[in-house]
Formats: C-alpha cells, sequence, structure tokens
C-alpha cells in the first residue's frame, strides 16, 4: 500500500467498508483489475478490519458483566442515599445538642455557676468563712491584709491587700457590687456605675 497515493488509499479505505457512491467504486473496481498490487492492499485492510474487530468485540463486555457492574452501580447509590439520609439525621441531633449546650452555657454566664443562687460574701477575719454571708463590721487582721471571699458553693478565694484601708475599700465595693446585682435580678432597672467603680 506504500505505492498507492494518499487519495486513492482513501478511497481503498472507504470501498472497504462500503460507503463510496456508485460511480467510486466502479472506478476503484476497474483499478483493482489492472493493478494486483491493490488487490494485496484490499485485502491488508480486510485483514486489519477483521483483527481490529475481533480485538474490539473481545474488550465488549458480556450481558452477565453488565449486570454486574449495574447491581454493584444500584447497590453503591442505595448506599450513599442510606447513608446520606442517616447523616441528615445526625446533623439535625447535633445541632439541637448543640443549641441545647449554648443555652446552658449562656445561663451559667448570665446567671452565674447556681443560676442566681447566692451572691458572693466576703469576708474578712481570721475565722472560718460562712458561705452566703457578707460581714458588715469586719475584724480586720494585722497588715498586710486579706479577704477570704466565699462564693455561694462554699469556694474561698483570698485576696491580698498592702493595707487595712485598702482591703475595707474593697469590701465596701464589693457590698455595693452585690447590692447592684441583688437589685437587677429582683427587676430593680438598670444602674448606672458610678465613675470611681472599679469592677
Amino acid at each position: 500500500m506504500a505505492d498507492v497515493d494518499q487519495e486513492f488509499d482513501e478511497l481503498l479505505s472507504a470501498y472497504v467498508d462500503g460507503e463510496l457512491s456508485a460511480d467510486e467504486e466502479l472506478r476503484v473496481r476497474q483499478r483493482l483489475e489492472t493493478e494486483p498490487q491493490l488487490v494485496a492492499a484490499v485485502e491488508s485492510l480486510r485483514a486489519d478490519r477483521r483483527a481490529r474487530g475481533a480485538l474490539w468485540q473481545s474488550c465488549e463486555p458480556d450481558e452477565a458483566a453488565v449486570q454486574r457492574l449495574i447491581d454493584r452501580v444500584d447497590r453503591a447509590i442505595d448506599r450513599q442515599t442510606v447513608w446520606s439520609y442517616r447523616l441528615s439525621k445526625i446533623r439535625t441531633f447535633g445541632a439541637a445538642a448543640a443549641c441545647i449546650i449554648l443555652g446552658i452555657l449562656i445561663g451559667r454566664v448570665t446567671l452565674g455557676p447556681q443560676g442566681g443562687g447566692n451572691p458572693i460574701a466576703p469576708i474578712v477575719s481570721p475565722g472560718n468563712a460562712v458561705p452566703g454571708q457578707t460581714v458588715s463590721s469586719p475584724i480586720l487582721p494585722s497588715a498586710p491584709a486579706q479577704v477570704r471571699i466565699v462564693d455561694g458553693r462554699g469556694r474561698v478565694t483570698v485576696q491580698k491587700f498592702n493595707s487595712v484601708e485598702e482591703a475595707q475599700r474593697f469590701i465596701l465595693d464589693l457590698q455595693q457590687w452585690q447590692a447592684e446585682q441583688e437589685q437587677i435580678q429582683n427587676g430593680g432597672g438598670a444602674i448606672v456605675p458610678a465613675s470611681t467603680e472599679r469592677f
């Protein structure tokens, strides 16, 4: 086929495929009768076409393989659908749980750990702390002064001061703050802090 020109080579391929018009097919047959190397080229083209056809046919899956593939795809789609449904339910419950936790945290921050329970009680004395009470006339230890602060749960925090006067100012400020907090909790309205407030 190397001897045959390119244009005629395309005509031969179309002839083997049966795609020529009647005039073109007549012309190719006349040339095939006069040139024996063209007959060999046509037979070579037909052999190539048969080999390629057999190769492609061997690559085609049989009906059972196609059905197995379809079944696998169907199972994968079903599995995906089931998991999407499950995940949507998990997302719904997760969002609800997150909202509940957020509500609890906001409640603890705004109302305190006991939900608006006992106020913080400053105690200035060398004796035992009494939870939930504020000492109005404290007994002060010698300098440096310490103030023990007991919250509503009985937890004690010690605040140290350089002088007794500082400790007394702190106690007064803390008592004023407690009174304002109680007023707010009891619906007493908003309190505008004084410019000397230290908190």
